[in-house]
Formats: structure tokens, sequence, C-alpha cells
């Protein structure tokens, strides 16, 4: 697991995990290094879910940037990735980048209301957002991270365009 490799051209491309998290995260269309075609979306899921499972093993992962703002744009360029694996193109981490706690806060009140209202609705998502609604005792940056990261395992746990489509709608309303 300490590699991750992508099928490009009917060749296999090996990357150290490290390096192509870093790469990924930089980038709002990542590329192979060595080739310069994009990454696939069905990529990048893997490379999320295995971050996810790195994380969940207490295994070795990147170190996110010391600088608060730009480990908060990263962030943002990960959920970004899974908006466009949907099909939401548009989407760019600078659209989000200036939303702060009171903004995540009201968005995962409106994300609740929406995902109660659906037929068997995902209860795994209602519990992440109501522990990014309560968590009031972070700094607003450490709000923002959590909650960031919160939202990031919701999505690479759900993979479902239903989820997708209320969290954006949650964020362009709040």
């Amino acid at each position: 697991m300490c590699y991750f490799g992508i099928e490009e051209a009917g060749k296999v491309w090996w990357f150290d995990f490290g390096t192509a998290w870093e790469w990924t995260i930089r980038s709002v269309t990542p590329q192979n290094p060595y080739t310069k075609v994009p990454f696939a979306h069905a990529d990048l899921a893997r490379l999320r879910k295995l971050h996810l499972y790195r994380r969940r093993h207490r295994l070795p992962v990147p170190t996110p940037s010391r600088d608060v703002a730009e480990n908060i744009v990263r962030k943002w360029t990960v959920l970004t990735h899974i908006f466009r694996s949907f099909g939401f193109d548009d989407t760019h981490p600078e659209q989000f980048a200036n939303l702060d706690h009171r903004n995540l806060n009201a968005m995962f009140l409106i994300f609740m209301d929406d995902l109660e209202v659906m037929p068997n609705p995902n209860r795994r998502l209602l519990t992440i957002c109501r522990k990014g609604a309560e968590r009031q005792f972070f700094t607003d940056s450490g709000y923002m991270i959590s909650s960031l990261n919160l939202i990031t395992i919701a999505l690479t746990d759900c993979q479902a365009y239903d989820a997708i489509f209320l969290l954006l709608s949650a964020l362009y309303r709040c």
C-alpha cells in the first residue's frame, strides 16, 4: 500500500502513495507527471479511498501544509475532484475557499434537512452532518479543517449522485 498504480494507454504507471497524493491535491485537474494525461476520475477515487484507508488504519499519510489557508484550499480541491467525478465540472476550490465556519455550519444544517426528506435517507451522512453542526468548540480554522475532513470522508464512503447534488446545493445556499 505504499504505491499507487494507474493504467494509461496500455501501460501501468506506479507512484509512491505520498507523491501521488501531493500531486493530486495541488491541482483541480491532476495529470500524470510523465505523460501530462489527466488522471481518470476512477483513479482519483481509488487514491482517495486509499488515503482514507491509510488514515483509518493509522498508516502514514502525507503531512498537511502548515499554512492553514493552503490546507483549506487543498481540502476543497479534493472535494472538487469528487464533485467533478459526478459531472459538476464547473466547480472550483476558489468558489468555496472564502466560506467561513458559520457558512459551513449552516451548510451542515441545510444538508441535514435535505437528507432527512429523502426516501431512505443515508444515516451515515446524517450522523456526519450532526457531528459537523455540533462542533462549535474548535477555532475557526480548526472547525473548517475538521468539517472539510468530515465531508470528504462522507463523500468518499457514500459515492451517490443525490448526496453530491444535495451537498453542492447546500453549499450554494449557505
